[in-house]
């Protein structure tokens, strides 16, 4: 993103190199392009405004010191050429940037994201699922339903893909070309779907083993209790107690902003018992 102003060399516009920094945190992550027109041009209407408080403070210094000021300069109505990029085109410049590969390393940003998931490494756990909220930030014409996602044991993301449904045909062709990567050997899948689709996996994967997810496995278990039930509180907390470990930095850092009052909108400080009863 950085090199957007190559990218932007043809059209009615400049981003200043702060802007295209800013730009490179948020178009990865939401890809709204009209967000990012909104800022530009919410900072170019606040430069104007400031620059009208500047002068009428000027103005109104002159006549203390029995000068006159002079008279604003018509409006010739001649429209504004120039603008900040709007929302489409900030989104058609960052997927230009995307693949120019003129920088140090000669390498495009996209290149360099596809090497990394591909050199994923996997010898234990993956666990695959269909994710919804990321297709948002796509366009209507790509006509995806969900994005088909691999997580391996690393935390690492082995593969994405966006699929037209959640059919198994839909995603097959990226599942048989992740299996092919030499360092993608694992041994246990983990899916909110199991057992459904193993037979299919069976074929690019023999003798792998299958997992329901842990969030899958418990929501089927509580589904099946009865919410009424004067136990099924104490019964849920058992369960989570029993598949779940607290990570003791994460605990430590909760309690400290409890009882500092910074997880509350009105500054509340939690004493040690109402922790204890939450």
């Amino acid at each position: 993103m950085p090199i957007l102003s190559i990218a932007i060399k043809k059209k009615a516009s400049h981003l200043s190199g702060s802007a295209a920094d800013v730009f490179s945190s948020i178009m990865p992550t939401c890809g709204n392009g009209e967000l990012c027109g909104k800022l530009l041009h919410n900072a170019t209407n606040r430069a104007h405004l400031g620059q009208l408080k500047r002068h009428c403070s000027k103005a109104k210094e002159k006549p203390l010191a029995g000068l006159t000021t002079m008279n604003h300069i018509e409006k010739d109505g001649v429209h504004i050429k120039t603008f900040p990029p709007l929302g489409d085109m900030v989104r058609d410049l960052f997927d230009q940037a995307w693949c120019i590969t003129a920088n140090h390393w000669h390498l495009s940003d996209c290149d360099r994201h596809a090497r990394e998931m591909q050199a994923v490494k996997c010898s234990g756990i993956f666990a695959w699922d269909h994710a919804f909220e990321p297709i948002k930030n796509c366009q209507k014409s790509v006509s995806a339903e969900a994005a088909w996602t691999v997580g391996a044991e690393t935390g690492e993301t082995a593969a994405v893909a966006s699929a037209p449904s959640t059919k198994t045909e839909d995603f097959s062709h990226a599942a048989q070309q992740l299996v092919k990567q030499p360092k993608f050997k694992p041994n246990t899948m983990c899916s909110d779907t199991w057992p459904h689709k193993n037979p299919f996996w069976g074929l690019f994967l023999p003798g792998i083993n299958g997992r329901l997810g842990l969030f899958h496995c418990e929501q089927k278990t509580t589904c099946t209790m009865g919410k009424n039930h004067i136990d099924s509180h104490d019964a849920i907390a058992d369960l989570l107690s029993a598949t779940h470990s607290c990570h003791a930095p994460d605990c430590k850092n909760l309690l400290t902003a409890l009882k500092a009052g910074t997880l509350s909108s009105n500054r509340h400080k939690c004493a040690s018992q109402e922790i204890a009863d939450l």
